[in-house]
């Protein structure tokens, strides 16, 4: 009868651990800056974190189970994606992995807006679950359109200068 308690016990104890590892995983996600969207092997999407809410505009309820392609991915880029998530779910190759990429991503209202994403996985645990953290950055693009502005462009004029003169030269 002491092993049975003692098994019992031990039980708990990791289901509470599981609990407790669970809330703290909850936490990050929805704590995060970046948008964190992952699908499962049918493109679908399981997780909408509030940063993904706020930059995509919609609620997480709406999109829950909806395919990635038809709530985020621009019509044009919707077949590469899908050829992209089945190549990865056949093979298990990860060639977008790990990288930084700068991708066109919509709005619910179908705007589109430049992101960084990188896609990680957790196929290594039988689960071809795949996770993208996504940021918008609108802002970084705008700023670094300003700056090749200031650097070619005569401010008053808008003309261009000397230096975008001598750089196409």
């Amino acid at each position: 009868a002491m092993m049975v308690i003692v098994l019992q016990a031990r039980h708990q104890f990791s289901e509470k651990a599981l609990r407790d590892s669970e809330s703290k995983l909850r936490g990050m996600i929805n704590g995060a800056l970046d948008a964190i969207v992952t699908v499962d092997e049918h493109g679908c999407i399981i997780e909408f974190n509030p940063a993904a809410e706020h930059i995509f505009g919609y609620q997480r309820n709406d999109v829950l189970g909806r395919t990635l392609a038809e709530v985020i991915i621009p019509p044009g880029m919707r077949e590469a994606h899908q050829k992209g998530l089945e190549r990865f779910v056949k093979t298990g190759k990860q060639k977008m992995f790990g990288r930084r990429m700068e991708l066109t991503a919509m709005r619910a209202d179908g705007s589109e807006f430049p992101i960084e994403l990188t896609i990680t996985s957790l196929s290594d645990q039988g689960l071809p679950y795949v996770t993208g953290f996504i940021r918008d950055i609108t802002e970084k693009k705008r700023a670094e359109q300003d700056i090749h502005n200031l650097a070619f462009f005569d401010s008053l004029t808008g003309l261009p200068n000397r230096k975008l003169f001598f750089d196409r030269l």
